[in-house]
């Protein structure tokens, strides 16, 4: 690990801490568009192919990926998305811990729905994580 780039994500964490919930979000958003683009994006829309997009079946389906399970709460509208430990590369290289880095996982997630049905609307809510203490992620996803 670089110290001298732990020693600047300090100050990160710091100033993220500061901000309000807008800023975070908007800061996130694009953090997290570029990690879904590099990675999960694309096993997302796999699955969702196979499945031929129904979004019942693919929360099904995504508890075979490894560390992933997926809930339909209420079929159609609601599911939860379970992650067993935290998956971010900037916490498991040790260089942040801050729960508000949660909030990229959050966008991260929200911007994937949204390219692979961009005709809906989609919220999601971070209901615990790994950061914040808990024993894994969880996410609740809720289409509009």
């Amino acid at each position: 690990m670089d110290e001298n780039l732990k020693h600047w994500f300090t100050g990160f964490e710091k100033a993220i801490a500061q901000m309000k919930q807008q800023e975070r979000e908007s800061l996130f958003s694009e953090c997290g568009k570029n990690c879904a683009d590099r990675w999960v994006l694309n096993i997302y829309r796999d699955l969702f192919g196979k499945v031929n997009g129904d979004l019942d079946i693919f929360f099904a389906a995504i508890n075979n990926a490894e560390g992933v399970r997926g809930e339909v709460i209420e079929p159609g509208k609601k599911y939860n998305l379970y992650f067993e430990k935290c998956f971010c590369g900037m916490h498991n290289e040790g260089y942040l811990n801050s729960p508000f880095l949660c909030e990229c996982s959050r966008q991260s997630v929200l911007y994937v729905f949204k390219t692979l049905l961009p005709e809906k609307n989609f919220g999601v809510e971070l209901c615990s994580t790994v950061l914040q203490g808990g024993d894994e992620c969880k996410l609740t996803i809720t289409m509009n």
